[in-house]
């Protein structure tokens, strides 16, 4: 389980831990890995330059990866090199600093300080040049000014070329090995968002999204990617999304919305893909009926059936879907559930899991207005809109609760059932409307975390939960403190507005949140209380308070009318007699390899990866050069060192893959047209070619100066970026 805006960690740990041994291990290993894949990328781009420069004759006195500028803390000297040896004329060594590499070259320095004496340098002795004198006849044959216009231009793109075919070899040596990926296939989705809206249903395979058609190995990330990027070109223009199902393909044209509290995300509201697998490490949440009755011998175990039916497969997919259980389950809150376990020894199992009791705060809570509805689906096409209140259903003693009402009608329904809605119009006009119930499940997730939004399935609306009590709880087990000690002083129409959880003591329960929950969301649960707002955080609350122990000591937040009051409960979860829509069933993630069949495949796909990594990182400084992009989104050393080290942990392919990009964006950001960039560089040798003399050297040092000064207030930029991204979780 995972909250869109860093809540919750974005993966559960394995309940039995490797040991600290080899846990350093596979971090060195990782880390190893990502400095040499960094390291090569960057030798290779140098290489390009040191190349072109031997091809004409320019003498090369270094060559570094890193850079070894002196650096001095506290009075202390550090070394500048973490080695390095000389061969021939050449000075070869890494650098201590790790943001680039450079290649000296006899009369060309990036230091705009060391302009007059690299020219100096290269002034033929005797000759009758005067100051300022750049003909090549008055310099040094070996040096770099002293070349042609052209030959220097191909001295200064050779590394941009040079990156640019290694991304496509790295790119074939990585389906070569095999890269692995999550496939485009609708999950589930996201209630109350695009995808939702227009009813698609889990496992359909997106072939073709924004500039991508036709591609049957799309991967997921790619595809948020084409989404995102043409949804920030153009938010009022639709993404066409075609997906293929068994023997069908249906386009359809949704419109990307921001994700609630993080303006940086646009999505159409697609989950990725579970598979049919339990978990390696776990396989079942913790404190939830899954966990109590599946055992380490299941881990990683194929559900074969669930009471008796296959689980479906989605278009073109390596196995079974997990979607059609979590649906089903979210149908079937009571009850039994037998799974038919296929295990790692090829035996077959059938266990029992039992449903999961709700835990609540005791008290019930007030829907919102309907905040949308599944196009072409019952309520929009009795007659409901969005903004409608939902005030009861008519001849049913039912009082409406925003956590239990799509239980109740889920339970109380079946197909073409009619339920007789009273609701309220915007404008305060009362009417009743007949709803026949439907029997699909648009997304798969009633209560979504990334929307804050509540499905009511079988009637194809979703509302915010809002903090409006309505009452306290009745009917509740015994021995789950029926009245607890202040809740009778809770009235309706009181307002949540905030939820501090007493701190977990017992050492076990606290392993397991420490695992599971993310420090900023123990923090917020733990001291400074969960914020209710009247659009959001209600539905995720909800989804904490199923992880945490009966009998977790809360306190409420509440405002009536001008006042505000704190609410001491005792035992504050206990037991309800209604069930949650899930029995903690923790699915693997829907897995693919795409490896390819031969040498010329491979190298296609390689040319194939390399293009679109160049298309996206264009789109990216498009965006950015427009303002349709955060700056916020810019990544530096720490984002780099992040993907490198999450693409090594899934295997060399990924790792190459991301070499890939990482090849492309280095070729690219050195070609902007920025002083003391090979792109700057090569402005000026047009400049020199287009009026027969150099760009005035003064001019070209003051513009160099500015560019410098440029790239360090990036840096720090990007420096500091990185710190807020990788603390709050990019």
């Amino acid at each position: 389980m995972e909250l869109s805006n860093g809540f919750l960690t974005a993966r559960l740990f394995a309940m039995d831990e490797p040991s600290f041994l080899v846990q350093i291990g596979n971090y060195l290993w990782i880390g190893l890995a990502v400095a040499i894949g960094i390291g090569l990328v960057v030798f290779i781009h140098e290489l390009g330059h040191f190349l072109a420069a031997k091809l004409f004759g320019v003498k090369v006195e270094k060559f570094y990866v890193g850079f070894d500028v002196p650096i001095s803390i506290f009075g202390i000297q550090l070394p500048r090199h973490l080695g390095r040896f000389r061969w021939g004329e050449t000075e070869y060594g890494i650098g201590l600093i790790p943001l680039g590499g450079y290649v000296k070259m006899l009369g060309q320095d990036d230091d705009p300080r060391q302009a007059a004496k690299e020219r100096e340098r290269i002034q033929l002795k005797g000759s009758d040049a005067t100051e300022g004198d750049v003909r090549s006849e008055h310099l040094d044959p070996r040096s770099f000014p002293a070349k042609s216009v052209w030959q220097r231009m191909v001295i200064i793109s050779a590394g941009v070329v040079m990156n640019l075919l290694t991304s496509i070899l790295f790119g074939a040596i990585a389906f070569g090995f095999g890269v692995p990926f999550t496939p485009a296939i609708v999950g589930d989705t996201i209630v109350g968002y695009p995808g939702w809206e227009a009813g698609i249903e889990p496992g359909g395979r997106v072939v073709s999204v924004g500039s991508i058609s036709r591609d049957e190995k799309l991967g997921y990330q790619e595809m948020l990617v084409q989404i995102m990027t043409a949804s920030l070109a153009d938010p009022e223009q639709p993404v066409r999304v075609e997906l293929q199902y068994a023997g069908d393909v249906r386009s359809v044209d949704l419109k990307p919305r921001e994700l609630p509290g993080d303006s940086r995300v646009r999505m159409v509201g697609f989950r990725s893909p579970p598979s049919n697998l339990l978990g390696e490490s776990i396989v079942g949440k913790p404190l939830s009926p899954a966990a109590d009755v599946l055992t380490k011998e299941d881990r990683g175990a194929e559900i074969v059936e669930f009471d008796g039916t296959a689980l479906g497969s989605a278009a073109n997919s390596l196995g079974p879907l997990g979607s059609s259980l979590t649906q089903y389950l979210a149908l079937q809150r009571r009850g039994d559930v037998r799974l038919t376990l296929k295990r790692k020894d090829q035996s077959q199992v059938v266990v029992t899991v039992p449903p999961q009791k709700m835990k609540t705060f005791g008290v019930r809570f007030a829907l919102g207005r309907v905040s949308a509805l599944v196009r072409g689906g019952p309520a929009e096409t009795a007659g409901m809109k969005v903004g409608d209140e939902l005030l009861g259903v008519s001849g049913v003693d039912i009082e409406l609760d925003a956590i239990r009402f799509p239980g109740w009608v889920s339970e109380h329904t079946s197909p073409s059932t009619e339920l007789l809605l009273r609701i309220r119009r915007e404008g305060g006009e009362e009417q009743e409307i007949a709803v026949a119930c439907g029997d699909e499940l648009p997304g798969g997730v009633p209560m979504s975390v990334e929307s804050g939004q509540v499905e009511v399935t079988q009637l194809g609306l979703a509302y915010y939960p809002t903090g409006e009590i309505l009452g306290v709880e009745t009917g509740r087990d015994a021995g789950a403190n029926a009245v607890t000690k202040g809740l009778s002083s809770l009235q309706s129409g009181d307002l949540l507005r905030r939820v501090t959880f007493q701190a977990v003591n017992d050492k076990e329960t606290l392993q397991v949140l420490e695992k599971i929950v993310s420090e900023r969301a123990r923090e917020l649960l733990f001291q400074s209380g969960w914020q209710i707002t009247p659009k959001e955080n209600l539905a995720q609350l909800m989804e904490m308070v199923q992880m945490l122990p009966v009998g977790t000591a809360v306190q409420l937040v509440v405002e009536r009318g001008a006042e505000k009051a704190v609410v001491e409960i005792e035992s504050v979860i206990g037991e309800s007699t209604d069930y949650w829509y899930e029995r903690g069933l923790f699915l693997q993630g829907l897995s693919e390899v795409h490896r390819a069949t031969g040498i010329s495949e491979a190298f296609a796909l390689g040319l194939r990866e390399s293009k679109r990594k160049f298309a996206e990182v264009l789109s990216f400084l498009r965006l950015l050069g427009t303002g349709r992009l955060s700056m916020r989104n810019i990544g530096g050393p720490g984002a780099i060192a992040y993907m490198a080290g999450s693409a090594a942990s899934s295997g060399v392919g990924s790792l190459l893959i991301f070499l890939t990009f990482l090849s492309v964006n280095l070729a690219i950001l050195n070609f902007l047209p920025i002083p003391a960039l090979d792109g700057g560089h090569m402005v000026f040798l047009i400049a020199e070619a287009v009026r027969g003399k150099p760009v005035n050297e003064e001019l070209q040092v003051k513009l160099t100066m500015a560019g410098v000064l440029f790239l360090l207030s990036l840096m720090v930029f990007v420096f500091v970026n990185d710190f807020l991204n990788l603390s709050g979780g990019l």
